[in-house]
């Protein structure tokens, strides 16, 4: 079982890293997998070999025991998908850190982000 933690960090150095929603390009609908590779913030959390085209939700991929290293943690996933599908990528950083600060997680992934980020410009 991974920690609150654990998760956030995951995620938050996803979304970082890829700087874009995962959507489908006709209709603008946010998807775990989108046709061009990017991933939502659960979608992140699959092995290629669970992940289902259709749509379902989180609560039925915890389900059939998918996700089940996260199974404890689906409150954050939805908290970060919500990140994903609402905000846009520019404004990830400080939703990120506003999540982890209201649920007393560590920033430093945030703050190791920028300063690579600083770096590389």
């Amino acid at each position: 079982m991974k920690t609150a933690q654990e998760l956030f960090d995951k995620v938050a150095t996803h979304l970082l890293t890829q700087m874009r929603k995962s959507i489908d390009i006709h209709t603008g609908k946010c998807l775990y997998r989108a046709p061009d590779g990017a991933q939502c913030a659960v979608g992140c959390l699959f092995e290629d070999s669970d992940y289902v085209k259709e749509f379902v939700d989180v609560a039925w991929y915890l389900d059939r025991g998918y996700l089940s290293d996260y199974a404890c943690h689906e409150s954050l996933m939805d908290s970060l998908q919500a990140i994903h599908d609402a905000e846009d990528p520019e404004d990830w950083l400080l939703s990120l850190e506003d999540l982890a600060l209201h649920l007393r997680l560590d920033t430093e992934v945030l703050s190791s982000w920028i300063l690579t980020r600083e770096v590389a410009e």
